[in-house]
């Protein structure tokens, strides 16, 4: 019992002592991005009867 509690005396004397640490600030930005589209001839073809018209949308999520 009498060695527990030195030791620990110790060990809070020597965590006294020791330098102040020091650590780097970061930041966590999450983040949305939405983009739009428009295709009117989405097959690309030369006749005009098989023209589809189609909106694309795409949403990224993140962070950085």
């Amino acid at each position: 019992m009498k060695n527990t509690a030195v030791g620990l005396m110790v060990l809070f004397a020597v965590s006294l002592s020791l330098p102040n640490a020091h650590a780097d600030d970061f930041q966590i930005r999450p983040y949305i991005s939405v983009r739009g589209e428009y295709d009117d001839n989405v097959f690309f073809a030369a006749d005009s009867s098989d023209a589809v018209d189609d909106y694309i949308l795409t949403i990224t999520p993140g962070i950085t």
